[in-house]
């Protein structure tokens, strides 16, 4: 067989799944309607079956399935009999016959005639892929090996149950229960991609329902390990045994042959949930030709189901575009929970901007013309070239933030789910935030602009956790990156903030170490470098002048740090550079000016619904510092009245924020009843720490 065009297979893969469900003359007649519409792609799959054939004819597994396997032993296994048979390999119910144990369990055996390096490379996928996944909603892998003749097999859990979609009717389930089966679906997807794993072929077949109604996940035979190195292209994997993903339960982005994200999996699950609610596909009818099934998925919209806000959930989880839908399988599965308790969804309605893409998406040449016409009338100088590049600029600018977007995206799915350490333990914070970096490394790997970004984001999660270790340690990271990639204006921020994060720690040493190369880091940047950075780095350098006494000098620099950001009272990073103005403030003796912002501070952080964490009590803490030098006692006592109170209300007096509060004033009390001050400098060192 001639070799065929890599760009053909993201075509070519659904039309040969599709073509290996039919049989005979469905199949015959299939293939003739393909080929009056698209002569190319009819004869590469017309080779491809017959190579097929040709396989089948000469495998392992020739004869779908072998009664002459029945008995044979693999390794603590003995053969029973067969469950099934695809492009694959076979499945086979087998009985433990090693004495230790009793129990069954079925058997994945590959076929001997694909035992092409690709074959075998996504064989060892699915195991790799079940080794990470301890989770009830999931098949488990129990076993793996080769025979002596060279057989590879998975040894997996045994799950009698039937397909989704058939066990839904016929237990005759109501709507509510179909979508309460489907939430267990999605918390499976949600363990798997916490797992940075992804599915990326569910539909009903690998979907089973015990007789007791629990849900089992199957099949991961091309699953997406987002941790690969040097990973097979999809095109391989997509080609390497026919139904590497299925045409009626693919992405938009899988027909096109674009990135496989945890995005991909969510679509399939609306398609499911759509298909169980109303027994029909949401995007083409009962019996489309292959061009029109490919088309429906790449250009149809949902018909709605006259479901309310349910139509809202599943159009968002079927977006055209991944960076539409839902950003984690979790939030699809919260907004499912939403609705079943008729609260209100996070979805929205399609806004006109989206109707409007979808519109242009549809109408290229006739909003073409119009725009043409307009053009005429508008006049030829709005095309300018100061335009043009704006215009230029604006497009990069949407690249780069849908790119970030999507790095952020896979990140939350690091940092959230249940992810677990190799002894089964949950992660901790800083073993997640590790999981994150790996996952960035591997799969962004070519844009360090955007892995250090992201891993600058990624420190503030450990400067959040107090684990000031792990957070220069990111930043460093991040610096090194930007600093081999001719990145100045991230190696900029990445060293000013370490350098604050040294300060936190009293650490002024390595603070005025880290200061002259992100000040020439800085000026390499130019003019042009974000006011964040430029704020943030005035107050790293602010904090240092302090430190070396030149408290009038650090005021002024944090002052320019502020309105470098503006006035964005609703915005969390511009109220923690007001409240390092504050402290700084405070130092040098400016109690009343430092204590007015910190009033301020905390009110706005009430206001925007930061008063239930734990970003509220610091703040607090820093307006305690102001009111004792200035000895307003009696304020202190009202205020921490007051606030622990509202605490209370929030947090039911059992958060941990709220019982920091109760810390917090009854270590104050011995200071004020004894010598009159309210603090004592441990435990301002401690407070200051924290700032």
């Amino acid at each position: 067989m001639s070799s065929i065009d890599p760009k053909l297979w993201p075509e070519l893969g659904p039309l040969l799944d599709r073509a290996l469900e039919l049989t005979g003359e469905a199949r015959a007649s299939w293939l003739h309607e393909l080929a009056a519409q698209s002569p190319e792609l009819a004869a590469h799959l017309s080779a491809l079956l017959s190579a097929e054939a040709r396989a089948d004819a000469q495998g392992f597994l020739a004869d779908p399935p072998s009664a002459s396997l029945a008995g044979r032993e693999l390794g603590s296994y003995t053969l029973l009999r067969p469950l099934g048979h695809g492009g694959m390999g076979s499945v086979w119910l087998a009985r433990r016959t090693d004495g230790r144990f009793e129990g069954l369990a079925a058997i994945k055996l590959m076929s001997l005639a694909l035992m092409s390096e690709t074959g075998q490379a996504r064989f060892r996928r699915e195991g790799t892929a079940l080794a990470r996944l301890q989770h009830p909603g999931i098949g488990r892998l129990l076993d793996a090996g080769v025979a002596p003749s060279g057989q590879p097999y998975l040894v997996l859990e045994f799950i009698d149950g039937r397909h989704i979609d058939a066990h839904a009717d016929a237990m005759g389930l109501s709507q509510r229960q179909r979508i309460e089966l489907m939430l267990q679906v999605l918390d499976a997807v949600v363990h798997a991609h916490a797992n940075l794993v992804i599915h990326r072929d569910l539909k009903p077949s690998n979907i089973l329902v015990t007789a007791a109604g629990s849900v089992k996940l199957l099949d991961f035979g091309i699953a997406k390990l987002l941790t690969d190195e040097g990973e097979t292209p999809p095109t391989a994997i997509t080609s390497d045994g026919g139904g590497a993903l299925t045409l009626d339960y693919a992405s938009p982005e899988q027909l096109r042959g674009g990135d496989i994200t945890t995005a991909t999996d969510i679509y399939a699950v609306g398609v499911l949930l759509y298909l169980l609610l109303s027994g029909r596909h949401p995007t083409r009818g009962p019996h489309p030709t292959p061009a029109e099934a490919v088309q429906g998925v790449l250009e149809m919209e949902p018909k709605p189901l006259g479901l309310g806000d349910l139509d809202t959930v599943i159009a968002k989880a079927l977006r055209k575009a991944p960076t539409e839908r839902y950003a984690t399988a979790a939030a699809f599965a919260d907004d499912l929970r939403r609705y079943l308790r008729d609260e209100p969804v996070s979805a929205r309605p399609d806004s006109f901007g989206y109707r409007a893409r979808k519109f242009v998406r549809r109408n290229r040449g006739a909003v073409a013309a119009a725009g043409a016409m307009v053009a005429v009338l508008i006049g030829a100088t709005v095309f300018s070239v100061v335009q043009a590049r704006r215009a230029q600029e604006q497009r990069d600018i949407a690249v780069r933030e849908a790119r970030r977007a999507k790095a952020m995206t896979q990140v939350q799915v690091a940092l959230g789910g249940d992810a677990r350490d190799a002894d089964g333990e949950p992660l901790t914070v800083p073993g997640r935030i590790a999981l994150a970096e790996e996952l960035l490394t591997h799969q962004f790997g070519d844009e360090p602009w955007l892995v250090s970004e992201v891993l600058i984001d990624l420190s503030g999660r450990l400067f959040e956790s107090f684990d000031r270790g792990g957070e220069r340690a990111l930043l460093g990271r991040a610096a090194t990156i930007a600093r081999n990639d001719s990145l100045p204006e991230q190696l900029a921020l990445a060293l000013c903030l370490r350098a604050i994060s040294f300060w936190n720690d009293e650490e002024i040493d390595s603070v005025n170490a880290e200061l002259p190369v992100a000040r020439e880091a800085l000026r390499r940047a130019g003019p042009s470098a974000d006011p964040l950075t430029r704020a943030v780095c005035l107050e790293a350098e602010g904090k240092a002048l302090q430190s070396a006494g030149r408290g009038d000098s650090a005021v002024t620099l944090l002052r320019q740090a502020v309105a470098l950001l503006g006035d964005k009272p609703d915005d969390t990073f511009w109220l923690a550079m007001t409240t390092s103005l504050s402290e700084v403030l405070r130092l040098t003796n400016h109690h009343r000016e430092a204590a007015a912002i910190q009033r301020r501070t905390l009110d706005d952080l009430r206001r925007i619904g930061y008063s239930n964490t734990e970003t509220f009590p610091n703040a607090l803490t820093f307006l305690d510092r102001s009111l004792a030098d200035l000895g307003e006692f009696r304020a202190m006592d009202s205020t921490h009245a007051r606030l622990v109170r509202e605490r209370e209300a929030t947090a039911g007096g059992a958060g941990a924020a709220a019982h920091g509060l109760h810390v917090r004033d009854e270590q104050a009390a011995p200071g004020r009843a004894g010598l009159g001050r309210p603090l004592d400098q441990a435990r301002d060192r401690q407070a200051l720490s924290r700032g």
